[in-house]
């Protein structure tokens, strides 16, 4: 039974020391500007502490000196020598504080001072205890606890042991030195020990204060830039949104005014046109000798106006919505704009498709149409390029599009920086569609827009 339970108890333990270990691991994984942060902030906290010490010893050194005279009697050889220690006392505490004012060298380097103070502190316990009665004395097992007071300074583990090994070294020292006999009493090892014990207690608590402080600043520190990044991505996404708008607006009245001018032009002059034709035969029908040829020629010519004007109609209709991408569907839409372009740019444009169109949603096929618009766009006023890709491909996961071109291409963050809006608005589209684009381009080395989708792995059912 006793086997099992110490068993238990390693287990219990070790998995507790594994477990601590992982949640400290966090410093040897942070930055050096974070730990040598977490650094400056341990020297603050620990002024701190030496400043608070001092003042609590001090007030509380104060404020008991006259409880003095209830252990011993007036004018007696312990009320001296209390009297001394309290003045010793006093003198430290007033140094401490007065050096940490006055000496910026000592205010960034607080641990030696606080090592001194430590120091000749015990160093005159040990001499009053000696004094008052040596191991008798039941003030002796009030020092005990002293090695706890190094649990103020955060420092690293060496730093914390040599503070806890010189402040026990010092007590003893002292106090063997006062009182020599002391060291043949048998009972003069326990003093030693339990105080070794408590340092190592001290020491232990200690280092473990230090680390956990140590992790909460850095994930603090972490969470801070994280929301700090947030905060810069946030308003940049607005601001982006802005743009968006603005840019929106401004497409949006360009594309009234274009539809505007192509009604006035082409639909305005072929309906004026026609009109003046429809006049011309209704006059030659009403004439007493109708001339045949003459209301021909005009039947044909108000023919030929129609045309023109349905095919005014269609070209504005197809602007706003391509005809192509509903009757013959995405790839007979690509295509067609990458016969345009080359029409009009005087390029070479090939379009590969391996997916099937009809697993696309109408958004999506919608939404890629826009895309290679608004790139083949780019391309023929920016690119200065003689080739032309795009490629519709498709794998187990996702499927994707791809635009290379081998143009002048250009940096890709400047182009973000100045609010290229083409771009935004293709990163827009692809976002709409839950997918993700790359843009590598480069000044020189052409340029390749990927966009990667959710891909369905059965065509729907009609």
């Amino acid at each position: 039974m006793a086997g099992y339970t110490i068993e238990r108890m390693r287990r219990l333990a070790a998995n507790w020391v594994r477990q601590l270990d992982l949640d400290l691991n966090l410093a040897d994984e942070a930055a050096p500007d974070a730990l040598r942060a977490f650094h400056d902030h341990a020297t603050r906290l620990t002024r701190t502490g030496v400043r608070v010490t001092a003042i609590v010893l001090l007030l509380l050194t104060l404020l008991a000196w006259p409880t003095d005279l209830l252990v011993f009697p007036t004018g007696s050889y312990g009320i001296e020598l209390l009297a001394a220690w309290r003045l010793w006392t006093l003198g430290l505490c007033v140094g401490c504080l007065v050096a940490l004012r006055a000496s910026r060298t000592v205010a960034e380097r607080p641990f030696p001072l606080a090592l001194v103070a430590f120091t000749l502190s015990m160093g005159g316990t040990g001499f009053l205890m000696a004094r008052l009665g040596g191991l008798e004395s039941p003030l002796t097992y009030g020092v005990y606890t002293v090695p706890l007071m190094t649990v103020l300074l955060i420092v690293d583990l060496p730093r914390r042991a040599l503070a806890s090994l010189l402040v026990v070294v010092a007590y003893f020292v002292s106090f063997f030195a006062t009182e020599p006999a002391i060291l043949a009493r048998p009972e003069a090892a326990t003093p030693i020990v339990w105080a070794v014990a408590s340092a190592i207690a001290a020491v232990a608590v200690g280092h473990v204060m230090y680390m956990l402080l140590c992790a909460n600043f850095l994930q603090r520190t972490a969470l801070d830039g994280l929301r700090r990044g947030l905060e810069q991505r946030v308003a940049e996404q607005t601001e982006q949104l802005r743009g968006l708008a603005r840019n929106l607006a401004s497409v949006q009245e360009e594309e009234r005014v274009r539809i505007a001018r192509e009604i006035h032009d082409e639909l305005g002059q072929t309906l004026t046109g026609l009109r003046m034709e429809l006049e011309n035969l209704e006059g030659a029908s009403g004439q007493e000798a109708v001339d045949r040829h003459r209301l021909a020629d005009g039947f044909a010519r108000a023919g030929a106006l129609l045309t023109a004007l349905h095919d005014a109609v269609s070209a504005v209709l197809n602007a706003l919505r391509p005809r192509l991408l509903d009757s013959c569907g995405l790839i007979a839409a690509v295509e067609a704009l990458a016969r345009n372009l080359e029409r009009k740019a005087g390029l070479t444009c090939t379009v590969s498709c391996g997916l099937d169109e009809e697993a696309l949603s109408q958004e999506q096929s919608i939404a890629l149409y826009r895309v290679v618009q608004e790139a083949l766009t780019n391309i023929a006023r920016h690119a200065h390029a003689r080739n032309v890709s795009v490629t519709l491909d498709v794998d187990d996961r996702d499927a994707g599009i791809e635009i290379r071109d081998d143009g002048v291409g250009f940096d890709t963050e400047a182009a973000a920086s100045r609010g290229r809006f083409g771009m935004v608005g293709i990163r827009e589209r692809a976002r709409l569609i839950g997918g993700r684009c790359t843009v590598d381009s480069g000044p020189g080395g052409g340029t390749c827009i990927r966009i990667r989708f959710p891909y369905p792995s059965e065509v729907p059912a009609a």
